[in-house]
């Protein structure tokens, strides 16, 4: 070998070490921009695509406030409903005796199959 090659492998052999640093960081960062262009070469379009699926979706089981859906109802009620069922007045609430008697005559029979009184309901009331 010449005197040339001699000095040339020494130099090398001398900074080898320091010149394989250098190629395997390059190895690296090359292949971290390739991962980072492939992921976004396939990443951008895919997540893209599923945002939108997903979009279309939650759009589809969208809930609205409360009173958003109150006046929807309303409106549907009024134009739809409204004449089916009758608008409660203030006779309706008036109370007929006759009611009133079977409601106690009712409630006295239950109180006596059970084997109570009235004076059992005083004492839970007083001591309440």
């Amino acid at each position: 070998m010449s005197q040339a090659k001699v000095d040339k492998y020494k130099e090398e052999k001398k900074n080898r070490e320091k010149n394989m640093k250098k190629a395997k960081a390059k190895k690296a960062a090359a292949v971290v921009i390739c991962a980072c262009l492939a992921g976004l070469i396939i990443g951008y379009p895919v997540g893209k695509g599923l945002y939108k699926v997903s979009k279309k979706n939650r759009d589809a089981n969208a809930t609205f406030a409360a009173t958003a859906y109150d006046t929807w109802f309303n409106q549907k009620w009024a134009g739809n409903y409204s004449g089916i069922i009758p608008e409660a007045s203030d006779t309706d609430a008036e109370v007929s005796e006759d009611t009133s008697s079977e409601d106690t005559e009712y409630m006295d029979e239950m109180m006596d199959e059970i084997g109570l009184d009235a004076t059992d309901f005083e004492q839970v009331t007083t001591e309440q």
